[in-house]
């Protein structure tokens, strides 16, 4: 796994966790009402569409490195095996391992009174631009993120590189 990677990675469970401090499911059928509220107030689909997509984008990315994009045949299967991706992802969020996994940290986090809070919160104006801006800032942030991204993985490459090299002698040595 190459730094790109890891370091998407990291950076993708962080704005998966950021982005689902705002959000959760209800254990017992006392929290339904509130929860389904709370989903749709949240935009929850939309919120896992979007880094999904954003997912995609990133192994398009990543097989654009490895394809010769002046052939279209190859930028066509590029395309398609970057949908199956973002088709994996989207099949994940939606299986019920994961609404079980953040349903509880949630029913841990968050009493019935806290989450009513949060739901009046962005219920509000202020919390209503909160939803609409954030996808916006987070795209911003991983467009910028990725611009960094080739440098970095080359200069990780360069320390592996030598990792390997150094291990070598060591083990010589041995």
């Amino acid at each position: 796994m190459s730094l790109l990677d890891f370091s998407f990675m990291k950076k993708f469970s962080i704005c998966f966790f950021i982005l689902f401090t705002v959000c959760t499911f209800a254990s017992d059928e006392s929290h339904t009402s509130s929860v389904e509220n709370f989903m749709s107030v949240m935009r929850l689909d939309k919120i896992f569409s979007t880094i999904s997509e954003n997912y995609r984008v990133v192994i398009l990315n990543k097989y654009k490195n490895i394809i010769n994009v002046d052939n279209e045949q190859e930028l066509n299967l590029a395309i398609e095996y970057s949908e199956k991706n973002k088709n994996i992802l989207e099949s994940y969020y939606q299986s019920p391992k994961v609404k079980m996994t953040i349903m509880s940290m949630y029913n841990e986090a968050f009493t019935d009174e806290e989450l009513n809070q949060i739901i009046a919160f962005y219920k509000k104006p202020v919390g209503q631009k909160v939803l609409n801006e954030m996808p916006l800032i987070n795209e911003k942030a991983m467009r910028f993120y990725l611009s960094d991204a080739s440098e970095i993985e080359a200069e990780s490459f360069n320390v592996n590189s030598e990792f390997v090299e150094r291990l070598k002698l060591l083990r010589k040595q041995q």
